[in-house]
């Protein structure tokens, strides 16, 4: 690949970040690419890798790692393109300065890189448009399972430019071709046969010019992609040397307890202050009303004395609301509005009026909470009209815009710092918890200040998955066809609670959007969502609407078939002629599952049944086939096979972790209660509440990974959406009865 090319790819997610690295000089690159975490002797190469003295590589990663082993992923292309030893590649968080933004912008526009020349104008255009833009944003949100699919060539490529670099600064000093010169193991070997190691090399040569011409790897000559070696953070995360944000430590820090609206639009009215408790109010903002906060040296101290604190709230907002009285404006929101199409394909309403029969059904899910396993927490400190914050954000950017808000200084005056996070799931891509911590920090004299929410807190102020309900019809031909499919959907919308929370009363009518039933051969399709407003607050939760769209299409799918008196696994196989990864994702599926006829006999004399699904969200097709018995009046899950279609497989070990921790999730989102609302007051607090799978109630889940030479997609959340209905289907094999209601019970 030609310089030329690499640093007009705009879109590709470097294109930004080189074209801005190439004009600075040598000083403000060192400070740039390492800041305060500079090491002595490093050697920088581009704006994402640094040679270490002793001859290993950091690379700078604008994503933060929340237990999805992006860190492990990405050390790996990057090592393997510098021809290093996995163990001397270390990770270092990307500074969120100018040079690094808009990466996951200019990547949707223009995702593949050619060293075509109208491509390139159109990449020169493009860089145009996006090099000034100033707003914060997206460039460093770690979201929608995009990290590994949009950075796998940026990585790539800025480690095979490094690697070039090595050869010609070797082939200089030697007088060699550089051509004749290859690298292994962290060794340049020479024509001669000579083998020069990194770290002797970057000592004589003393500084490296970036290569002009350079290539990234071909698959054949992979030697870490597609291999399992160990998570780069396993010990660390073992032996509890691993630092989350609730392990910042900083000289005079003091702690902060919260007293937040115990109801929906709760209002305060009055609070006092005992003598000896400093009390600070927390303004309003994205999206939790005002709070109370007790500043004390510790934070047990500090909590004592919330919770002693005479309060006043006024709840009368509240009142009235609850989790019938939800369902109820849902149901009627389906009933009388149109909907906004999403997505068609063909005549539906034609399709309909000459159908010879049409099967109709509802389905409904509640809303759901993240519940991760560290409840939201921040330290920040103001002073000298700077702001420094330690935040386990999945959006740097918006956190970084709400810590100005709260402190009225500029973004640029704001510091953040993203240790790891015990878990995502989407709820860290709001900033709330960083606006109050801020906030209070503002209030505290220059001490730095550690705002810990309770897991109550977490859970009861949660941004949660939508509850949604969907009505199914299909229209049916008088030779047993299915020509028509029709889906609508009627629920919150996600974007426009999270734009709302930023800036209130900013919305945005409902974009295009590609329904997963849209990827089967049904002539005519069409998807519709009724916008439905609600006031218990929404948000990104783990595969976002696929996580009930999947439910929805794939229990219906299975209810046509019955219909239809066909195997539904048969009848998806010929709805998705054509559809190469899907068959072959299906195909592993039943392999290896063994479904069939004789396996599903043997299943039914021990009180147990199969059920299939598919489904592709985040560019990955996964199929579940479930194994269920009835336990209690309940669905018990003994066996999950998934197939993944997901692109090569950079990480094979990391991609059955992912799936296997999506199946759990989406096995508990099926089978668990969800969060309930009493008179404005959501009832759950904690786990013996709010029941997540345990240990006993964990199936077999077996991750088989269809062979592939395409670029990654998404892992994370794709195994997700299938597993519902994979069970509910299940169920009904076993049972003949449908279950169209989440949690599944048999009533």
């Amino acid at each position: 690949m030609k310089r030329r090319t690499f640093l007009l790819t705009a879109a590709g997610g470097v294109g930004a970040l080189i074209v801005g690295w190439s004009v600075l000089g040598p000083g403000s690159r060192r400070a740039l690419l390492s800041g305060a975490d500079a090491v002595a002797g490093a050697v920088v190469v581009n704006g994402w890798i640094e040679f270490t003295a002793a001859g290993g590589a950091r690379l700078a990663v604008p994503r933060c790692e929340m237990g999805q082993g992006i860190h492990t992923a990405l050390a790996m292309l990057a090592a393997d393109e510098l021809d290093l030893p996995l163990a001397r590649v270390t990770i270092m968080d990307a500074p969120l300065g100018q040079v690094f933004k808009n990466i996951m912008v200019a990547e949707a526009m223009l995702p593949q890189m050619f060293d075509d020349q109208q491509l390139v104008a159109r990449g020169k255009r493009w860089l145009k448009q996006i090099s000034g833009r100033q707003t914060l944003g997206v460039s460093t949100t770690t979201a929608g399972s995009t990290t590994l699919r949009q950075l796998w060539r940026p990585v790539r490529m800025v480690g095979a430019q490094a690697r070039a670099s090595l050869v010609n600064a070797a082939a200089r000093l030697h007088a060699a071709d550089p051509q004749q010169c290859r690298t292994e193991a962290g060794l340049v070997i020479l024509p001669n046969g000579v083998r020069l190691a990194y770290a002797d090399l970057l000592k004589q040569a003393g500084s490296l010019e970036p290569a002009e011409e350079f290539q990234m790897k071909s698959p054949a000559k992979f030697t870490l992609i597609g291999q399992s070696p160990a998570r780069i953070d396993a010990r660390a995360k073992g032996d509890g040397s691993a630092r989350f944000a609730a392990d910042v430590r900083l000289p005079g820090m003091v702690y902060a307890a919260l007293a937040m609206p115990p109801s929906i639009g709760a209002r305060l009215v009055s609070f006092r202050a005992p003598d000896g408790v400093q009390v600070v109010r927390v303004p309003a903002g994205y999206g939790q009303g005002e709070s109370l906060a007790v500043i004390a040296p510790g934070w047990w101290a500090a909590q004592q004395a919330i919770e002693a604190l005479p309060i006043t709230w006024d709840e009368s907002a509240g009142a009235g609301i609850d989790t019938a009285t939800l369902a109820a404006k849902r149901k009627q929101a389906l009933d009388s509005e149109p909907g906004a199409v999403r997505a068609f394909m063909g005549d539906s309403d034609s399709a309909f009026k000459s159908a010879a029969r049409t099967i109709d059904a509802e389905y409904t899910v509640p809303h759901l909470a993240h519940a991760a396993m560290e409840p939201l927490n921040c330290t920040a400190q103001v002073a000298e009209g700077k702001v420094r914050v330690w935040a386990p954000v999945q959006a740097s950017q918006l956190a970084i815009s709400a810590a100005a808000r709260a402190a009225k200084v500029k973004p640029a005056a704001v510091e953040m710092v993203v240790p790891m996070l015990g878990g995502g799931f989407g709820r860290r891509l709001d900033a709330d918890f960083v606006f109050q911590a801020v906030a209070i920090a503002a209030q505290a004299d220059g001490r730095p200040v550690q705002l810990q929410w309770t897991r109550e807190q977490d859970m009861r102020h949660d941004f949660y998955r939508p509850a949604a309900a969907a009505r199914m019809r299909a229209a049916i031909d008088v030779q047993g066809q299915v020509l028509a499919l029709d889906m609508k959907v009627a629920t919150e919308s996600i974007g426009n609670a999270q734009r709302g929370r930023i800036d209130p009363g900013q919305t945005e009518p409902p974009g295009p959007a590609v329904a997963g039933g849209l990827a089967y051969a049904i002539p005519h399709q069409r998807y519709r969502q009724v916008e439905v407003s609600l006031p218990l607050p929404i948000g990104s939760w783990r595969s976002v609407n696929s996580s009930y769209d999947g439910f929805f299409v794939e229990s219906f799918v299975d209810e046509l078939a019955a219909a239809l008196m066909r195997d539904p696994v048969d009848l998806r196989r010929e709805w998705l002629a054509g559809k190469a990864r899907h068959l072959e994702t299906l195909e592993l599926a039943v392999a290896r599952s063994s479904y069939g006829p004789q396996r599903m006999a043997e299943l039914s004399t021990q009180g147990r049944a199969f059920g299939f699904a598919i489904y592709e969200s985040v560019g990955s097709v996964v199929a579940v086939v479930a194994e269920v018995s009835i336990e209690a009046r309940r669905p018990r899950v003994h066996r999950l096979v998934c197939a993944i279609h997901c692109g090569i497989a950079v990480n094979p070990d990391g991609i059955a972790q992912q799936v296997e921790g999506a199946a759990i999730m989406g096995a508990g989102a099926a089978l668990d209660d969800g969060i309930e609302v009493r008179n404005g007051r959501v009832v759950q607090g904690n786990f013996h509440e709010y029941r997540l799978p345990r240990i006993g109630d964990v199936p077999v889940v077996e991750t088989h990974i269809v062979k592939s030479a395409a670029s990654p997609t998404g892992v994370g959340e794709a195994a997700l959406p299938p597993v519902a209905p994979a069970i509910a289907n299940a169920v009904f094999a076993l049972t003949g009865k449908r279950l169209r209601v989440l949690p599944l019970r048999m009533v």
